[in-house]
C-alpha cells in the first residue's frame, strides 16, 4: 500500500507555506498552496471610518437637539412674562378702579369735575341731556352755576338720575351722540391704550 504524502504548516516571513513530507523527502508546495494572511488592515480603517461618521453625525443631532430645546426654553419664557404682564396690568387697573371709587366716596365733588370734562368734549352746549347714578343728581343739579362759569352757556340741560351709573360718573347726550364718562369706560379706554403701546412695542 503506497504510503500518503503528509503536509505540515510551517511559517516562514509572516506567510504561511504547505511542505509536503513524502517517500521523497521535504519539498515546498506550489505557490497556489500558500495562503495570503487576512484583509486585517483595511477592516482596521473601515471600522475607524464608520466610528468617526458615527461621531460627527451623533454630534451634529445633539447639537440640533440643543438649540431646539433652547429655542423652547426662550419661547415658554416669553410666553411666561406676557401672561405675567397681563396678569399684573390687570391687578393694576382692579386697584386703580378701587382707589377712585373711594376719592369719590370721599370727595363727592369730584363728579362736578368728571361732567365739566364731559361738557368741554359736547359741540354744541344747548339742549343737552346728562344721566348720573342718583347719589350725585342733587349735587350736580346744584353745580350748574360754577358748569356755566367753567363750560360756558348751557341752554336746557337736563339731568336725569340712573342707577346703571356708577357713582362718580356721567353720560353726556347729544344729538351727535353719548359722550361716555362713566369711571368704568374710563378705566377700559385707559386698558386698550396700554396694550396697544406694548403690542406696538
Amino acid at each position: 500500500m503506497p504510503e500518503r504524502p503528509i503536509i505540515a504548516r510551517a511559517q516562514a516571513a509572516g506567510t504561511r507555506r504547505l511542505t509536503v513530507v513524502g517517500p521523497g523527502g521535504e519539498h515546498a508546495a506550489p505557490d497556489d498552496a500558500v495562503t495570503a494572511p487576512p484583509p486585517r488592515t483595511k477592516s482596521l480603517a473601515g471600522l475607524n471610518q464608520f466610528l468617526e461618521r458615527a461621531r460627527e453625525q451623533g454630534a451634529a443631532m445633539v447639537s440640533v437637539a440643543r438649540e431646539q430645546a433652547a429655542a423652547q426654553v426662550r419661547e415658554a419664557r416669553e410666553e411666561a412674562l406676557a401672561s405675567c404682564e397681563r396678569d399684573l396690568v390687570e391687578l393694576a387697573f382692579q386697584i386703580a378702579e378701587k382707589v377712585v371709587r373711594q376719592r369719590v366716596a370721599a370727595d363727592p365733588g369730584a363728579t362736578v369735575g368728571v361732567l365739566e370734562h364731559a361738557l368741554r368734549k359736547a359741540f354744541v352746549r344747548d339742549g343737552l341731556t346728562v344721566l348720573c347714578n342718583p347719589a350725585d343728581l342733587e349735587r350736580l343739579s346744584g353745580a350748574s352755576e360754577l358748569l356755566q362759569t367753567r363750560v360756558g352757556s348751557l341752554t336746557g340741560l337736563s339731568l336725569i338720575g340712573d342707577r346703571r351709573i356708577s357713582q362718580g360718573g356721567v353720560i353726556v347726550r347729544t344729538d351727535a351722540g353719548d359722550i361716555d364718562a362713566t369711571i368704568e369706560s374710563q378705566l377700559e379706554r385707559l386698558r386698550d391704550l396700554l396694550f396697544d403701546e406694548r403690542a406696538a412695542a
